[in-house]
Formats: C-alpha cells, structure tokens, sequence
C-alpha cells in the first residue's frame, strides 16, 4: 500500500511509496506515474508510517516512523527513544525497513575469464558477496577466487573468504 506522503516546497503533494534517497534523489514509486525521481533539496517535508533507516551527514543513524513538524525544511524521527527532529540538509539518505528483511539482503556475484593466446595464459576470477543493513547492524560475507595458469609457469590460485559484523 503506497502511503508514504511528500510535500514539496511548491505547495504540490505526492503520495506513494518511498523507496530509497542517496545523494540528494529521492527513488519514489505512484500508482499514476510509476517510478519517479524527485529532488531532496526541493522537498520541504515527508510523511512515512513505516519503519525508515535516516542516515545523516555526520554518520548517526535513527531509525523509525517519519512525520512533519511545525517548520517547512525538518522532519521528526519517531524512535524507540523518542522523537528526533532533523533538518532536510542533514539527512544522508534514508531507506525503508523491511519487517522479513529478506528485502534489504543484497547479494553480489562475478566472474571473469581471460585468455592471452600469445603465451598460453589464462586466468579465471570469481567473487560473491552477501550482505545486510538493518537499523541496528550491518553484516557481510564474502569470498574471491583467482586461478591462474600458462605452458611456461606453474599455475596459482588464491582464495579468500571474508566475515563481517557491526553493530551500529
């Protein structure tokens, strides 16, 4: 259900869905329009009744429902802690909360072959990754592989295989 409302600093009003604001766009879905791209810096405020991760500049993080306050240009973070207001030129970015959070798992696969008929070489790379962000912690698993082989030397390989948790 796309009940997430923007106001923008015309006066005009938009209701959807929010779905992620990095470097100063917002990623915005509607029923009339689909997807769209709006202009944080033309934004005055927004209303999410879902659960919203807000970055800022400065690296804090609050995560909760977003509602208006009495001043165009801010917005309140209604946390577990209680209500953090933010000025617009603050925030970093901003990304919804999945309840599963299945939603916000990103996995990363790749691979390469490459072959020089000059001198017999050939080498293979490979790499995947598995990650999340939720409000309170980051994790990530990675691995990579590289096997290398030509007539004139002996082959290598390396592998590596990477764990990593944060809390934040």
């Amino acid at each position: 259900e796309k009940t997430d409302v923007v106001f923008m600093e015309n006066g005009d009003r938009l209701t959807g869905e929010l779905r992620t604001m990095e470097r100063g766009k917002i990623t915005y879905k509607t029923d009339i329009a689909s997807t769209i791209y709006l202009e944080w810096e033309r934004i005055s405020q927004v209303e999410i009744q879902r659960d919203i991760l807000v970055q800022t500049i400065d690296g804090d993080r609050y995560s909760g429902h977003i509602s208006r306050t009495d001043r165009t240009g801010e917005i309140s973070v209604a946390t577990k802690r209680g209500p953090v207001v933010l000025k617009n030129h603050q925030i970093a970015s901003m990304n919804p909360l999945n309840k599963s959070g299945w939603r916000d798992v990103i996995i990363d696969v790749s691979a390469g072959y490459n072959f020089a008929k000059a001198n017999s070489v050939s080498q293979f790379n490979g790499s995947a990754s598995i990650s999340q962000k939720t409000a309170l912690h980051f994790w990530e698993v990675s691995t990579s592989s590289n096997t290398s082989s030509s007539s004139d030397n002996p082959s290598s390989q390396r592998a590596d295989l990477q764990l990593n948790f944060s809390k934040l």
